[in-house]
């Protein structure tokens, strides 16, 4: 197994980033076997972070108010975009990231990660005074009813490339 990126089309910001941190032909990580399992490690610990923060943010937001909100509502933005190049990096390395199998820990961990985000948003809301208007249900509920729609839209989306590949295989 290689752990070198594989090559793109034209060399980005991010390809340079990522060949700095990961030191592909450096001895910063030792040999392969030793480099796996520092990758592994990097993964975890961006895992942990990446659920941990913010369950962090959401609390606080909500202990500590409109005045730590604009700090928070920061480092919820700077957590989110490597989240974002994350993605968009193995994309870019012909890695396809809808290939997700939808199994209890799947869905599991992606509870996970994502419901404090909108607990952080509630939050936030509720620092501003935003949710004076509607009734106390209306928020839940439309949250409920986004979050099934997402759900729905990445089930249809999942079988419209399954059947997609089904076809190209035929083919």
């Amino acid at each position: 197994m290689t752990t070198s990126p594989a090559p793109t089309s034209r060399v980005t910001v991010l390809d340079r980033i990522a060949d700095w941190a990961l030191d592909p032909d450096g001895r910063t990580y030792g040999d392969e076997r030793e480099r796996l399992r520092w990758y592994e490690g990097m993964a975890t610990a961006a895992m942990i972070q990446w659920i941990a923060l913010p369950w962090a943010a959401a609390a606080l937001v909500w202990i500590g108010g409109r005045p730590v909100a604009p700090s928070l509502v920061v480092l919820m933005v700077l957590l989110y975009l490597p989240i974002l190049l994350c993605a968009r990096y193995v994309a870019r390395r012909r890695v396809n990231p809808h290939q997700v199998r939808w199994t209890t820990r799947t869905i599991s961990t992606a509870l996970l990660a994502g419901v404090p985000y909108l607990l952080f948003l509630s939050g936030l809301a509720h620092a501003y005074q935003l949710l004076t208007g509607p009734p106390a249900w209306a928020v839940p509920l439309g949250a409920t009813i986004g979050v099934g729609g997402a759900a729905v839209g990445v089930r249809l989306d999942a079988r419209r490339r399954q059947r997609a590949a089904d076809a190209e295989e035929l083919d």
